[in-house]
C-alpha cells in the first residue's frame, strides 16, 4: 500500500512521561472531539497507537496526522507489546517523519528514548541510510527549566542519542508548552522562555516534508532474538539466557497479535491503502471505537 502524495504522517515515540501526548495535543486540530490524553500518571497514559489530525500548516488542511504511541516503561503495557505496536505503526502507516521525545529536565537520554532509538535504528535506518534526515530528536518540557538548561540539553545531552540511533538525527529541536513562573527551577523568572513554543519542531517537519529525499519510511523488522537481546541490554532487565529466549517468543506472539488486530481493523473498515488506514484509525478514536488509554486495546480493535 503506497502512501498518497501531499500527506504528512508523523510518529511520536519515547519513554513514559516524556511529553509525547502533550506535544501532539499542542499540534492537533483543536476542533477535534477527542485529543491525545496526557497528564501526570506514573503508570503511563497512552496504552496503544493513537492517530490524530494535526493543524500545523505544513501539508495543508486535512493532510497532517500525528501518531501517538505508548512508551517503554509503561506499567500496564508489557515492553513486548510497546515495541511491536511502534513497529506496526512504522510498517503500516507510511510515515514521513519520526519524532523521538526526551524531556529536557532529566538531563540525559533516558532508557525509553534509547529503546525507541534502537528500535528505529534496527527497523528503519539500518537499511534506509538517508532516513536519518527524517528523524527529529525533540527536547520536551523546556518550560520547566531555565534557558541555559535548554541550551545545555541541545548541545551536550541530545547528541548522545547518536550511540542508540546509530547516527545523528536530521534535527535536534526543543519545545515548551506553557510556562508558569512558579514551575521554573528555584522559582527563578526567565522572560526568554516562551509558552507553547513548538516552532523549531514545526519548522523541522516542514523541512522534511518539502526537502527530504525519503518521502516514505520503510520498515524491516529485526529478528525476535535480536530485539529481545537489545531490550535486555538497554532496558536493564538483567535476564538470564532462558528468560531472553522467552522474551523473544513473547515478542513473536505479540507481533502476530498486533498484525492480526490491524488486519482485522482494515478488513472491517475496508481499508485499501495507508492513507485510508491512518484516517480510519483517527476516525475510530474520535467515535470512541478505539480508546488509546485502554490497556485492553487488542480487544477493542
Amino acid at each position: 500500500m503506497a502512501q498518497d502524495e501531499g500527506k504528512l504522517y508523523v510518529l511520536f515515540c519515547g519513554g513514559v512521561g516524556n511529553g509525547k501526548s502533550s506535544l501532539l495535543k499542542a499540534l492537533c486540530n483543536k476542533n477535534l472531539k477527542k485529543l491525545p490524553k496526557s497528564g501526570d500518571n506514573g503508570r503511563g497514559v497512552t496504552k496503544t497507537i493513537g492517530c490524530y489530525q494535526m493543524d500545523i500548516n505544513v501539508a495543508g488542511k486535512d493532510s497532517e496526522y500525528g501518531l501517538d504511541t505508548p512508551g517503554p516503561g509503561d506499567h500496564d503495557a508489557p515492553i513486548s507489546q510497546v515495541v511491536t505496536s511502534i513497529e506496526e505503526a512504522v510498517k503500516q502507516c507510511g510515515l514521513n517523519a519520526i519524532v523521538i521525545c526526551n524531556q529536557i529536565p532529566s538531563g540525559r537520554v533516558d532508557m525509553g528514548c534509547q529503546i525507541a532509538a534502537r528500535l528505529i535504528s534496527a527497523g528503519v535506518l539500518k537499511n534506509q541510510k538517508n532516513a536519518y534526515q527524517n528523524v527529529i530528536f525533540c527536547g520536551t518540557k523546556g518550560d520547566l527549566v531555565r534557558k541555559k538548561r535548554v541550551e545545555k540539553w541541545k548541545t551536550k545531552v541530545a547528541p548522545e542519542v547518536k550511540s542508540s540511533l546509530g547516527g545523528m538525527p536530521g534535527y535536534i529541536v526543543t519545545t515548551s508548552l506553557g510556562t508558569q513562573e512558579e514551575q521554573l527551577e528555584e522559582d527563578e523568572e526567565d522572560d526568554e522562555l516562551k509558552p507553547d513554543d513548538v516552532k523549531e519542531l514545526v519548522d523541522a517537519l516542514r523541512d522534511i516534508y518539502k526537502n527530504c529525499s525519503t518521502k516514505e519510511l520503510s520498515f524491516n523488522a529485526a529478528s525476535e532474538d535480536e530485539l529481545a537481546n537489545m531490550l535486555n541490554q538497554v532496558g536493564g532487565l538483567e535476564l538470564e539466557k532462558k528468560q531472553v529466549v522467552e522474551l523473544g517468543n513473547k515478542i513473536k506472539k505479540d507481533r502476530k497479535k498486533v498484525t492480526n488486530v490491524m488486519d482485522n481493523f482494515k478488513k472491517r473498515h475496508k481499508v485499501q491503502n495507508k492513507t485510508e488506514l491512518v484516517e480510519k484509525v483517527a476516525e475510530a478514536i474520535q467515535s470512541g471505537e478505539i480508546d488509546e488509554s485502554s490497556s485492553s486495546w487488542c480487544t477493542i480493535l
